[in-house]
């Protein structure tokens, strides 16, 4: 997380409530499952392991596996 922000945990803290109280923004909504992510959110596309999917909760579009 630090690698990709480049700002440590309290860094990024403090970014976002001053851009709450400057610009009425919030932070963007963290999951915890990139399959979560992908049904709470409209139009959103993943990649995921075969082993996390589950019969009957996702279209797969496409699967490539290796061979």
């Amino acid at each position: 997380r630090e690698r990709v922000l480049e700002m440590t945990s309290d860094e990024e803290q403090r970014y976002w409530q001053n851009q709450k109280i400057v610009h009425g923004k919030t932070p963007p909504t963290e999951f915890k499952s990139s399959l979560r992510a992908v049904f709470s959110i409209k139009g959103a596309l993943s990649y995921v392991y075969r082993r996390d999917l589950k019969q009957n909760v996702a279209k797969v579009v496409l699967v490539i596996s290796k061979r």
